[in-house]
């Protein structure tokens, strides 16, 4: 559990994450966003409900303390994200909160639970990936990761701003985007167990995540740019 919650980035095993993938380079950060740290996350999920048994005390008591980490680490990801000032970097603690959604459903363990931690791998995976991707697209085209410096992108950049748009609703899981759907089974998965605090955490993150990707958004397409910038 601990070496895979070091390669999936789950918090407080996180410390790897922000500079790898603020710093790779764009494509390489787009990959490894989309499949590394989905495919440990895929990894715990069969080890612990197909080879050990989630019946096994052992593994509900595991679940248990990696649950409770996962629902702190999606609040002081989320928290980091808005600090952030580099785009790359606000994904990569992104990264942390939406890992932590994930184990979040394998700690509930019941079926909804489940079914929603496994549609956010696949949710989060082509979501990060298309993040990292206008990231490293704006940086070709304008050599900029400050998110100050995105204004008035929507006129330079169209299309790659609209599959920003389109991306950053998914993450903070507004309907009827890919996001919406995993976190409500997430939320129906914890209000079905009882485990209200889980339910909490779920509805605040996403108010966190509409903070600092509408900021990003009120850049893009109402901010004016400065002299010079365009």
């Amino acid at each position: 559990a601990v070496g895979m919650g070091i390669k999936m980035g789950l918090f407080p095993l996180h410390g790897w994450l922000p500079d790898s993938y603020t710093y790779a380079p764009p494509p390489a950060a787009a990959f490894i966003s989309g499949v590394m740290t989905k495919v440990s996350a895929y990894v715990l999920f069969r080890f612990f409900f197909f080879v050990m048994g989630s019946a096994n005390e052992p593994i509900q008591a595991v679940l248990t303390v990696i649950g409770w980490a996962a629902a702190l680490g999606i609040i002081i990801g989320s928290v980091m994200a808005i600090a952030q000032k580099d785009f790359r970097r606000m994904l990569a603690y992104s990264s942390i909160a939406q890992i932590g959604y994930i184990i979040l459903g394998l700690a509930v363990g019941n079926m909804l639970a489940l079914i929603g931690a496994v549609l956010h791998i696949l949710n989060h995976a082509v979501m990060k990936c298309c993040l990292f991707l206008v990231a490293g697209g704006v940086k070709w085209k304008t050599g900029e990761h400050a998110i100050e410096k995105y204004a008035e992108l929507s006129k330079k950049m169209p299309l790659t701003m609209g599959a920003f748009l389109i991306a950053a609703l998914s993450m903070v899981g507004i309907p009827p985007t890919a996001g919406f759907f995993s976190k409500w089974y997430l939320v129906l998965g914890s209000l079905e167990k009882g485990m209200w605090p889980f339910v909490i955490v779920i509805i605040l993150s996403s108010l966190l995540n509409a903070v600092y990707f509408f900021r990003v958004i009120e850049h893009v397409y109402m901010k004016k740019a400065e002299p010079g910038e365009m």
